[in-house]
């Protein structure tokens, strides 16, 4: 968990990202942090490695969630 730097992790880990079946991580989908990146730009940092967004795993329990937990899988 590392609390709204997650698109700052991913861009370190291109090699690693390019062997992986799978990501999952713990996406911000309100502003929680000061300078966090956008759904946005973690979905398309992740889709340039040829992972897509395949699922949601857990919405925090809540209509309006902060964050949620998601599954990013190879498309092909």
């Amino acid at each position: 968990d590392t609390e709204g730097y997650e698109l700052e992790v991913l861009q370190g880990a291109g090699t690693t990202l390019e062997r992986c079946e799978f990501v999952i991580l713990e996406l911000s989908v309100t502003k929680r942090f000061e300078g966090l990146a956008p759904p946005s730009a973690v979905i398309r940092k992740l889709a340039s490695h040829g992972l897509e967004l395949r699922d949601s795993i857990d919405g925090a329990g809540s209509a309006q969630p902060r964050h949620i937990d998601v599954l990013f899988t190879r498309w092909g």
